[in-house]
C-alpha cells in the first residue's frame, strides 16, 4: 500500500474475508490471536486503575515476545533484515491496538477496494 489508509483499508479487507474461512485450523489460530490481544489491551487499560492487571499484562506480553521473536529471528534473517528487530518492542503499542481495531472492524463494516465499496454481508 502507498499510504497509511491504503494499509489499513488493506488490512480491513483481509479481515473481512476471514467469514469464508472454512478451515478449522485457520479460524483456531485466528480467533486465539484476536482474543489473545484483545485481552492483552484489556489488561493494560485496566492496568490503569488496578495495578493487578499490569502483571497479567506483562506475563501475556512476555509469553507473545517468547513466541514472536524465534520466527521474526528466522524470517528477518532470511530476508535480511535483522536490523529491524530493535523495532519489536516499540512497534508492539500500535500493533496490539491494531489487531484488536483491525479484527472488529473488518468483521463489522465495509471497506473500499479499487474504487469499489463493500459492505459486510450478513452470514
Amino acid at each position: 500500500p502507498r499510504n497509511l489508509p491504503a494499509f489499513i483499508n488493506q488490512r480491513l479487507r483481509w479481515v473481512s474475508k476471514s467469514r469464508g474461512y472454512a478451515d478449522p485450523a485457520t479460524i483456531t489460530t485466528s480467533l486465539v490471536i484476536f482474543v489473545f490481544h484483545l485481552f492483552l489491551l484489556v489488561f493494560l487499560v485496566a492496568g490503569c486503575f488496578h495495578p493487578v492487571f499490569l502483571t497479567s499484562f506483562f506475563i501475556m506480553l512476555a509469553v507473545k515476545l517468547i513466541a514472536d521473536i524465534p520466527i521474526l529471528h528466522a524470517v528477518s534473517g532470511f530476508m535480511g533484515q535483522k536490523r529491524l528487530l530493535w523495532y519489536y518492542l516499540p512497534v508492539q503499542a500500535i500493533y496490539i491496538p491494531f489487531v484488536v481495531f483491525a479484527g472488529l472492524a473488518g468483521n463489522l463494516r465495509g471497506y473500499s477496494w479499487k474504487g469499489r465499496k463493500k459492505r459486510r454481508k450478513e452470514a
